[in-house]
């Protein structure tokens, strides 16, 4: 009895495994300047989570200096099957 149980619970690891292997997680990254709320509001419902902040520059000024803004780093988990 003791071994047939055994056996079960291995079959049930390996079945695990292979559910777990055929799926894949990837992360999604984006960034954006805060002050831009359509690309805020998108990219929230697009499920996608502020995980940071930073200093975003797209621009230089007439000295050749970087314009900075307050950015939003997102991020979010995706299921993607194999």
């Amino acid at each position: 009895m003791e071994l047939s149980l055994q056996r079960l619970k291995n079959r049930e690891a390996v079945a695990l495994f292979f559910t777990v292997y055929i799926y894949i997680y990837r992360i999604d990254e984006n960034r954006t300047v805060f002050k831009n709320l359509p690309s805020v509001r998108l990219l929230e419902s697009l499920e996608f989570k502020l995980t940071g902040t930073e200093q975003i520059s797209f621009y230089k000024d007439s000295e050749g200096k970087d314009i900075y803004f307050e950015g939003g780093v997102f991020e979010r988990t995706v299921c993607v099957r194999r």
